[in-house]
């Protein structure tokens, strides 16, 4: 315990050289420079790491991504947990080394192994076929429950998506239920739109259009294209609210003005429906919705 808060000591230490404004010190910069390199090629992971993210972000340096990769590279090999999830970002993004989606993947695995909560969960994502990775589900499935586990709001909502699917685990809709309620809860607002789903599915022993119904009016109030898509579906069908079209037109029309180029085709099929009443109506709710929105 006693190394461990040695080494966390000297990499803020290193972090406070590289990082505290030192213009018109220009032989103190120099220096510690100098120091920060001399420990770095003596083998210091700290200093290793903390060089490379100099290099990464160019700060009192020239930035230079391929050298960056490199000492992260020699901090990672040495288990350095910041420089390996560092590392995979590079060969993620392409940046000072060739993109390679399995490099990303293993320097993720590396951190993660050590607890890391965003390299478990972007793991995940990479087996989930992301990046050009190919696909592995069940491992997607391990590592993104790993990352819920403690707690973050993409992992639990991804998570929820196998669940519900089947995908790399057995079908469980009940702890996707779970896992969304959960995502939602930390400000993942997709995952209203997706609880509606569930319980819409006629076919699932959890049908119930009104869970469903309420769900996409939680999401939609968030602003959620689709929820409020879907939303705008139940109040045209009558789904868990009484058939309201102006409601629906208003639904629809938010949709679209949000991105969700589905609305478009609906939007204008309804309102060859729509008498001038109704017309009066749904502008009227559309804009008593963008208000409220806007709140």
């Amino acid at each position: 315990m006693r190394r461990g808060r040695v080494r966390h000591c000297l990499i803020f230490l290193l972090l406070a050289l590289l990082l505290s404004p030192l213009s018109g010190m220009a032989e103190e910069t120099d220096n510690d420079r100098d120091v920060l390199l001399r420990m770095a090629e003596k083998g210091d992971p700290a200093a290793q790491f903390t060089l490379g993210l100099a290099l990464q972000t160019g700060r009192d340096r020239e930035k230079n991504p391929a050298q960056a990769a490199e000492w992260y590279r020699r901090a990672a090999e040495q288990g350095f947990l910041n420089a390996q999830y560092n590392l995979a970002v590079l060969y993620l993004n392409g940046e000072g080394v060739a993109a390679d989606a399995v490099q990303a993947a293993y320097w993720f695995e590396q951190a993660g192994k050590q607890g890391m909560v965003k390299a478990q969960f972007n793991l995940g994502m990479l087996y989930l076929g992301e990046r050009g990775l190919p696909e592995d589900p069940a491992r997607a499935a391990l590592w993104l429950k790993k990352a819920a586990d403690q707690g973050h709001a993409g992992a639990m909502f991804s998570l929820a998506g196998l669940y519900a699917t089947g995908r790399g685990v057995p079908e469980d809709r009940q702890e996707a239920i779970r896992l969304y309620r959960l995502a939602a809860d930390k400000g993942e607002i997709g995952s209203w739109c997706n609880l509606g789903n569930i319980y819409a599915d006629s076919s699932s022993p959890l049908h119930d259009q009104y869970r469903a119904f309420e769900c996409y009016q939680t999401g939609a109030s968030l602003g959620d294209a689709v929820a409020q898509y879907n939303l705008g579906i139940m109040y045209l069908q009558g789904r868990g609210t009484l058939k309201n079209r102006a409601m629906a037109w208003a639904w629809f029309r938010l949709a679209g003005d949000n991105g969700y180029s589905d609305a478009e085709g609906i939007l204008n099929k309804l309102e060859q429906l729509l008498d001038e009443t109704e017309k009066a109506m749904a502008r009227v709710e559309y804009e008593n919705l963008q208000r409220q929105l806007q709140q």
